[in-house]
């Protein structure tokens, strides 16, 4: 996928989490802000020049994800990733647990900041890692990251 495409994904998805609000179905629309977050993730990476099919990953793209904005000092963002997963998608759609309020102010406000700073950051991205990928043969990434 595309970053563009993977953007879009993201938006889309968070529009259908607005929709799902508007319906009252607070958990469906947790599970929806999720999908979103994980576009933005998804696209960030592949901005940098990381493959779809390893960006796209728990076990890979995500520990990807985290050392990448920690060594961009963006831990603000990382911290809210965390925080999303933990109230929208853990506590939020699996759990049902996060109270109904507590998702639409998470949703409506909080994660508006973070989708619009996601794809600022993106379209603002100087970096490309497609040479340390395609280096190293077998699609690992360079040790420093």
């Amino acid at each position: 996928m595309e970053v563009e495409d993977l953007i879009d994904a993201g938006f889309g998805e968070y529009e259908r989490a607005l929709e799902l609000l508007d319906r009252g179905d607070h958990y469906d629309a947790a599970e929806k802000a999720w999908n979103a977050i994980e576009f933005l993730r998804k696209a960030f990476l592949v901005a940098l020049g990381v493959p779809y099919q390893k960006a796209r990953t728990v076990n890979y793209g995500l520990p990807l994800f985290s050392r990448l904005l920690r060594a961009l000092g963006l831990r603000e963002l990382l911290r809210d990733y965390e925080w999303f997963d933990y109230k929208l998608h853990i506590m939020g759609f699996y759990e049902g647990i996060t109270e109904t309020w507590e998702i639409e102010e998470i949703i409506r406000e909080d994660l508006k900041v973070w989708i619009n700073s996601m794809r600022g950051l993106i379209e603002r991205l100087n970096i490309d890692l497609t040479e340390a990928f395609a280096s190293s043969g077998r699609g690992y990434s360079p040790s420093f990251i």
